[in-house]
Parts: structure tokens; sequence; C-alpha cells
């Protein structure tokens, strides 16, 4: 049901929102139990109550559902966007439309950076990021990506300076 979770010397406990949606379920319903016992005569109010609770955290958790899908559908519409930008930077290179390509790829690299803040932890993003920064022709700010990123800060030798 949970993870355990070490961060230095703390503990904690990592819950889904499914394991805490069924605990509030099962002590609301301990809770409903306990008062009808202890109050029968109020039992339907109760039990009016215990439902208008259920529901409420029905819609909670509806919500919180859409939320997470919405913030998925905006990180694919970015990247969507990059891509179809750095098709487009390649398809005018090939022209030799080269300010124009540059632009496009400055908006792919743009499109891509807001996809990884919306999901930092998502390596497509990252991925196509560092994708549109070679075609880019920004090397070093590709490597320097995946060195500040990606490799632990005791694994990375050197970094790579631009010379600018």
């Amino acid at each position: 049901m949970c993870d355990w979770i070490k961060w230095g010397e703390i503990e904690s406990a990592e819950m889904s929102h499914h394991d805490a949606f069924y605990i509030i379920i099962t002590v609301s319903i301990f809770m409903f139990l306990s008062l009808i016992i202890i109050d029968a005569q109020n039992a339907a109010s109760y039990f009016g109550l215990a439902i208008g609770l259920f529901g409420i955290l029905i819609a909670a958790h509806s919500i919180q559902s859409s939320t997470r899908q919405l913030i998925e559908m905006e990180v694919d519409y970015w990247n969507a966007r990059g891509i179809d930008h750095n098709n487009k930077g390649a398809e005018l290179r090939k022209k030799s439309e080269y300010d124009q390509a540059a632009w496009a790829y400055e908006d792919a690299i743009e499109a891509f950076d807001k996809a990884s803040k919306l999901d930092p932890l998502s390596a497509k993003n990252w991925s196509n990021r560092g994708n549109a920064l070679v075609d880019r022709g920004k090397y070093d700010e590709a490597i320097n990506l995946i060195s500040d990123d990606f490799l632990p800060t005791s694994l990375v030798s050197r970094r790579v300076e631009s010379p600018l």
C-alpha cells in the first residue's frame, strides 16, 4: 500500500492518491458505524451526511484525475509543437534558409522547455530538447544539458564552456 522513502534522517511514507482515497473511505465508514451505534435515533441524518461526504470525495478524486490528464495533454501539445518546429527548421535548412531555420529551432527549444517544466521527469521532453539543441548547432548547451540534468555531480568530470 505505501512505499517508505528515506531522505537523509527523515523517513516518510509515500502514498498514492488511491491509497489515500481507500483510507479515507475506511475511516469514514468506521466513523459512520460508530455514530449509528452511539446515537441510533439520528441514524438517518448521519446516513445522509455520510452520502454527502462520499459524494464530495468522489468529486475531489475526479477533479484530481482530470487535472492530471490536462497536464499530460498540455505536455503532449508542447512536445508536438516542438517536433513540428524542429522538422520545419530541418526543411528550411535544406532550402538554405538559415535565418528562418534558426528561428524555427529556437521555437522548438522553447516548446520543449515548456514541456519539461510541466513534466520534468519525462525523458522524451529532455531528449527532444537535446535533439533540437544539436540541430540548432548549440552543441555545448546540449552537452551541458545532459551533464547538468542527468548525471550525478560526482560523475561529471568537466563541463563544456562556451568560447563566447
